[in-house]
């Protein structure tokens, strides 16, 4: 019969007799395994005097359980296999059966069913790192469970009761409790059920999975991160979790490893230490620019849950300075002009003529904003950031000395960049002119000098002639020297005009010659 597969055969032959030996026929211990599936009737018994079976009369009794299903207590024999919840359920009917004839009880008999895997496979059961652990026995065991010795085996090795954290309980269930779970706890476990030592029965392994969420410990070394540009930056995250946890950075907008063309990142691989549960992961940008300046953001991964956690890099830049104003009260304001906000600490250095000249505390959030130095300064003005150690380059400006001016109830200003550039070009055109005019007199001085020479000369050299010799005598010689220029009345009269071509005595022509030398020569 197919149905008995699962029941307990137990074949008991009790004698019942109306005197003090009622008994049950028998050993007093039926052991049954559900892995046999025998396919047997099931049946108690109660005999009373000559084997004599009363059909009438006869009281069964469980002592743990809760009886017997319908007018059962009452049959006999009593045929358990043609109980449907026997059928179902066998290890429900393991108990100590005694049955009543005549007002006399027979000796218990106590009836086992030994213990069955609840599960056909390996069972895969997660513990929280550093937490305190349950791992139930996967067998299903009757209400004779106290009568059994069960033992926990790790990886095939013996576990001791209160060794390395573990602590094995049979109240209310048969269970192995680690107080403290650690990586080094992640193995086969494995209890066995044992009845009087002929019977073990073991149960499928539980494969105990330590997991410690995620999780982000700190990223630094600071925040912001800054370091200077050109230099090497590092950029820590220090994580926590197991198993080993997967870790991406992104800088900005790009994330690991999809840094397409960017060969200055680097990630440095975990150590492979199976385990640990911290974990120190490094990006490296070599070298810094000011264009990584942003976001860094450590991204952790493991068992399907994400944690992150960003930082600031900041690669001091160099900040302008949108224009230097002069008070009435003889005081410089610095108006600062950055390329993005800044929303940390850091302080601004304001210098004049190379020299350190003041500090102020930066302006968190803003782009625009001035700076009032306490002494009265002239020259160049330059400013630089500066976050602990770290600065960036200045920018420099001339302060040109300029006042703000009251109209009443309004205040007009000049810009310093505009004022500046107008006296340069005025002192440009100004310079330029000047220069001309001096040119063009020199010139002027020049020409009337020579001219007034010219004159002079020629002059001086007609006169002479009609002074000194007869006019009808020299009239050749004066139209030849009225004819001649400058240059050859002074140089050259003597090779242009020979001596021979004058209609003069010697006489003329001496003092001719005389008269030339003598009103030409300057």
């Amino acid at each position: 019969m197919n149905q008995s597969l699962w029941l307990l055969f137990l074949l008991f032959s009790v004698d019942t007799f109306c005197t003090a030996n009622t008994r049950i026929r028998g050993s007093t211990q039926r052991i049954y395994n559900p892995k046999t599936m025998m396919s047997m009737s099931l049946e108690l018994k109660c005999l009373a005097a000559d084997d004599v079976i009363p059909s009438e009369g006869v009281v069964w009794r469980r002592a743990i359980g809760d009886g017997l299903p319908g007018t059962a207590s009452a049959n006999n024999p009593l045929t358990l296999s043609d109980l449907q919840q026997f059928r179902d359920n066998p290890h429900s009917f393991e108990d100590q059966y005694t049955c009543t004839y005549g007002g006399i009880t027979s000796n218990p008999v106590s009836v086992y069913v030994l213990p069955k895997s609840t599960r056909q496979d390996d069972i895969e059961q997660t513990a929280t790192v550093g937490e305190r652990e349950t791992i139930e026995c996967p067998l299903l065991f009757g209400n004779l469970r106290t009568n059994y010795t069960v033992s926990w085996t790790e990886n095939g090795h013996t576990i001791t009761n209160g060794s390395e954290g573990y602590l094995i309980r049979r109240d209310p269930n048969e269970s192995l409790i680690i107080s403290d779970v650690t990586p080094e706890h992640m193995a086969n476990y494995q209890c066995t059920a044992n009845l009087f030592g002929l019977h073990p029965m073991s149960s499928p392994v539980v494969q105990l999975m330590p997991y410690q969420a995620p999780k982000i410990l700190n990223i630094g070394p600071a925040d912001p991160v800054v370091v200077a540009d050109g230099s090497i930056g590092l950029v820590t995250c220090n994580v926590s979790g197991f198993p080993k946890p997967e870790v991406e950075w992104c800088v900005n907008e790009a994330c690991s490893p999809d840094w397409p063309g960017e060969m200055r990142y680097s990630v440095i691989p975990l150590p492979s230490d199976e385990g640990s549960t911290t974990y120190l992961s490094t990006l490296q940008i070599s070298p810094v620019r000011e264009k990584d300046s942003g976001n860094i953001t450590c991204r952790v991964t493991s068992n399907n849950t994400t944690v992150m956690s960003t930082t600031e890099l900041f690669v001091p830049y160099r900040i302008g300075i949108q224009r230097v104003i002069r008070t009435n009260g003889d005081k410089v304001v610095v108006e600062v002009v950055l390329r993005r906000e800044i929303r940390f600490a850091y302080e601004v250095v304001i210098f004049a003529n190379e020299r350190r000249q003041e500090t102020f505390n930066g302006q968190q959030g803003k782009i625009y904003w001035n700076y009032t130095l306490t002494n009265a300064v002239q020259g160049n003005i330059s400013a630089q950031i500066q976050v602990g150690k770290h600065h960036g380059r200045r920018s420099e400006i001339q302060a040109v000395p300029q006042r703000t001016t009251t109209n009443g109830n309004s205040t007009s200003t000049t810009n310093c960049n505009s004022e500046l550039s107008g006296r340069v070009i005025t002192g440009f055109i100004s310079s330029a002119l000047t220069v001309v005019i001096l040119l063009l007199a020199l010139l002027l001085v020049y020409i009337g000098i020579k001219f007034y020479k010219k004159r002079n000369q020629i002059a001086s050299t007609k006169y002479s002639m009609r002074k000194e010799t007869p006019l009808d005598s020299i009239s050749h010689t004066s139209l030849a020297i009225s004819d001649t220029s400058l240059g050859m009345l002074e140089n050259d009269w003597r090779r242009e005009t020979p001596i021979d071509v004058l209609d003069t005595p010697a006489k003329a022509n001496e003092e001719l010659k005389l008269d030339y030398v003598m009103h030409t020569t300057v």
